[in-house]
């Protein structure tokens, strides 16, 4: 799918991942963490980050991608994976899949420099057309991170009030589609 450039700067495109897409999504996804969830205030440095979460950049974060890629060309009404690109470059990606009771957007990340341009509602119009399951549609964001909730609740999703601590750092809370 590329963006519709009346709306969009049409330099993004979004489609299904690649093989050789698995180093660099990992790498990007790294870094949106970085941009996203340091508050030293809370503790939450740049090293801890990198403790925490730095695998989603190594050798087993892309062996776990291509696991997914796989996924979703054997079962693709059951996951889904998309894939932002500017250029040849990754700058966000999509990962949502459907298990016995929920449909869940496990991942929606987009580099600082790409967000407030659109990309985020196409990807979500995307995740929501094709989870058209009547089950529920879950996700779970960073507790603080207040820019996502906003997208997310502007998308039709509701906190369900559920919260938790993800690998014993961050604070998150869950939402669902209404």
């Amino acid at each position: 799918m590329v963006l519709n450039p009346e709306h969009y700067n049409s330099k993004y495109s979004i489609t299904a991942p690649l093989a050789q897409d698995v180093r660099a999504i990992g790498i990007m996804h790294l870094k949106a963490w970085m941009e996203t969830y340091i508050r030293p205030e809370l503790g939450i440095t740049g090293k801890v980050i990198q403790e925490k979460v730095g695998y989603i950049a190594s050798q087993s974060g892309a062996d776990f991608r291509l696991e997914r890629f796989a996924e979703q060309e054997v079962e693709p009404d059951k996951h889904l994976y998309r894939v932002v690109r500017q250029g040849s470059r990754v700058v966000g990606f999509l990962h949502g899949n459907e298990n016995e009771e929920t449909v869940d957007l496990s991942a929606l990340y987009l580099l600082d420099e790409c967000k407030g341009t659109g990309i985020a509602q196409e990807l979500m119009a995307e995740f929501l057309d094709w989870s058209n399951s009547t089950k529920p549609k879950l996700l779970e964001v960073v507790s603080y991170n207040q820019r996502a909730i906003n997208f997310y609740k502007k998308s039709g999703f509701r906190p369900t009030g559920v919260e938790s601590v993800f690998l014993g750092v961050f604070p998150y809370i869950e939402m669902e589609h209404a």
